[in-house]
C-alpha cells in the first residue's frame, strides 16, 4: 500500500523483488502518467487522480478532491485485501494526510489485517523540523503498526529518538537497488543516442533528485568551478521530475551565470524506466551532495548499473557508500571537498565501477530485501 505513490520506481523494485521470491504481489497505489508496472505485478489503482504527491500542496483543488475521496479509497483497498485473505499488508506513505492515514491504519487493524510500515523517514516535513516538534502529529499513524521497518540504522535511530515506546516493533530491511527492474529494461534508444552525442566522451556527473532544500543542489553548483579547474571537460546531467517550469528556469539561470549552461542537460518532467536507464548508462558517476538525508533512491539507481557515487557524509548515505569501493564521501555543505571527491572518482573510474558492481552483488543482494519484507509480514500476521 502506498496511497499517494511517493516513488513509483521504488515501488516497482520492491514489488519485483517480492515477485521474484515467489510471492503474489498486488500494489495498491496511484498509477502515474506514463508509468508501466513490472511484469507479473498486479497494480490496483488506489485513487483516480494521477497527480504525484509533491504537487498537492501547490494545487488546492486537487488536494481537496483527493482528501474528500481518501477514506472511500482506503475502505475499498481494505475490502480488497480482506477478500484476498491477506492477514498483513506492507504500508508506506508520505504522510501528507496524516490524520486520514492514521484512521486507515486503525481500520486495517480492526479489519483483521496487521499493518507493517516501511518508513523512509519519520514524516514528510522531518528535515525542516530537526527538533521533532511536529512528531506528535504522526504518532497515531505508527501506533497501530504491528511492525515498522527501516532501510538503514540512521533512520531507525532518528525515529526512536521521537517514538522510543515503539522500539519493540522495529526492524530493518536493506535498501534495495534498482537492478530487479532496470536489469530487464532497455535504455530509451533515442534519448541514449542524444545523450552520447551531447557527452562527446567527457565525464558526465548525474544529479538525479527531487531537488528539495536538503538535497544540496546549491553546493553542487558551487563546486562546478572547482571541478572545471581540475577536469577541464565535463558534463552535468540534472534530472528532477518534481520541479515546476519556473523552478527549472531558475536553476538554468544559475548555470548560465556560472558559464556552464552549455555543458548541462536538464530534465524537469517525469521520466520512465527506459529513460532513467539511459541517464544512468550515460553517467560516469552519480552525485548526491545532500545536506541531510535518510536514504537516497539516486544511489540505489546508480548501484543497479554499477555506477560509482559521490555523496555527503549525512544520515543513511554513510551506510550506502564504501569509500574507495563504490564511491567517495565528502562533508556536507563543503563544495571544495565535494569537488575533490568527484575529481578523485573520475580519475579512477574503472576501479570504482568494479567496486560498485561488487557492492551491488555482494553487499546488498536483493534476496535479503525480499526475505526481510516477507519475514516482517509473517511476524505481523502471527505466522512466525
Amino acid at each position: 500500500m502506498d496511497p499517494l505513490n511517493t516513488d513509483p520506481h521504488f515501488l516497482s523494485v520492491l514489488a519485483a523483488i517480492l515477485r521474484d521470491a515467489g510471492h503474489e504481489v498486488d500494489v495498491h497505489s496511484i498509477a502515474r502518467a506514463g508509468f508501466v508496472p513490472p511484469d507479473g505485478v498486479r497494480w490496483t489503482s488506489f485513487a483516480r487522480t494521477r497527480r504525484p504527491a509533491f504537487s498537492l500542496k501547490k494545487n488546492v483543488f486537487a488536494a481537496g478532491r483527493l482528501a474528500a475521496s481518501y477514506p472511500l479509497n482506503w475502505r475499498r483497498a481494505i475490502r480488497r485485501l480482506q477478500a484476498s485473505g491477506a492477514k498483513s499488508a506492507l504500508v508506506t506513505t508520505s504522510l501528507l494526510l496524516p490524520r486520514l492515514d492514521a484512521w486507515a491504519m486503525r481500520m486495517l487493524s480492526r479489519g483483521g489485517i496487521a499493518p507493517v510500515v516501511l518508513a523512509h523517514r519519520p514524516y514528510a516535513s522531518f528535515f525542516s523540523d530537526p527538533q521533532g516538534r511536529r512528531a506528535g502529529r504522526y504518532r497515531a499513524f505508527y501506533e497501530p503498526a504491528a511492525r515498522i521497518l527501516f532501510m538503514n540504522g540512521d533512520t531507525r535511530r532518528r525515529f526512536l529518538a521521537m517514538y522510543p515506546s515503539l522500539e519493540s516493533r522495529c526492524g530493518e530491511m536493506p535498501h534495495p537497488h534498482f537492478g530487479p527492474v532496470l536489469g530487464g529494461v532497455e535504455a530509451d534508444p533515442g534519448l541514449a543516442g542524444r545523450l552520447r552525442d551531447w557527452a562527446a566522451g567527457a565525464p558526465v556527473l548525474a544529479y538525479l533528485s527531487n531537488m528539495r532544500a536538503e538535497q544540496g543542489l546549491p553546493d553542487l553548483l558551487s563546486s562546478l568551478p572547482l571541478i572545471d579547474a581540475q577536469l577541464g571537460d565535463w558534463r552535468l546531467l540534472l534530472a528532477a521530475s518534481t520541479l515546476s517550469g519556473r523552478q527549472g528556469k531558475r536553476v538554468e539561470a544559475r548555470l548560465s551565470a556560472l558559464g556552464f549552461r552549455g555543458r548541462c542537460w536538464c530534465r524537469w518532467t517525469p521520466y520512465s524506466l527506459p529513460e532513467l536507464k539511459a541517464f544512468l548508462e550515460t553517467a560516469s558517476l552519480v552525485v548526491a551532495p545532500y545536506r541531510d538525508a535518510t536514504q537516497s533512491a539516486a544511489l540505489a539507481s546508480a548501484s543497479a548499473v554499477g555506477a560509482p557515487v559521490v555523496a555527503t557524509r549525512v544520515g543513511g548515505l554513510v551506510e550506502a557508500v564504501r569509500p574507495g569501493t563504490n564511491g567517495e564521501l565528502a562533508p556536507p555543505r563543503d563544495p571544495a571537498a565535494l569537488a575533490q571527491a568527484v575529481v578523485k572518482v573520475v580519475g579512477d573510474l574503472e576501479r570504482y565501477r568494479q567496486g560498485a558492481r561488487i557492492h551491488r552483488d555482494v553487499l546488498n543482494p536483493s534476496e535479503a530485501v525480499g526475505e526481510a519484507a516477507a519475514r516482517a509480514l509473517r511476524l505481523a500476521s502471527g505466522l512466525l
